[in-house]
């Protein structure tokens, strides 16, 4: 359910930027409206796929393991479209990571954060040199 709560406030955030209400920035811009419908419904298909999933997979590991993973894909996505390595949307990385710890573990959580370093460090640097 904070999956698909996130998602609404994403998109809440989307309609300004269709007005052009943010700031246009440092964005990626190449197919730009089409990345961000694919991305919403991706993002909700996706939360639906895991409420389904749940209740056939009750408390099963393995099944947070590849939602972190998912959300992670999902919150890089984001970020390359907003921004890059000047993104204000960083912070769901932490969100994530700390919602996740909780009931995957520390082992699981430092890896996905090295994970999540690297991401961030491979973002700015193709943005630095292909701005």
């Amino acid at each position: 359910m904070i999956r698909l709560g996130i998602m609404v406030f994403l998109l809440l955030l989307t309609f300004s930027e269709f007005f052009n209400l943010t700031d246009r920035g440092m964005r990626f811009e190449y197919y730009r409206d089409v990345q961000y419908i694919a991305f919403f419904v991706t993002g909700f298909c996706l939360g639906i796929l895991y409420l389904v999933l749940t209740f056939r997979f009750l408390g099963s590991i393995v099944l947070f393991r590849v939602q972190i993973l998912a959300d992670l894909f999902l919150i890089t996505w984001w970020v390359i479209l907003t921004g890059g390595s000047f993104s204000g949307f960083s912070f769901l990385y932490m969100l994530a990571l700390f919602f996740y710890g909780r009931m995957l573990g520390m082992r699981t959580i430092f890896l996905s954060s090295i994970l999540v370093w690297i991401t961030i460090f491979l973002i700015s640097c193709v943005q630095f040199y292909f701005p």
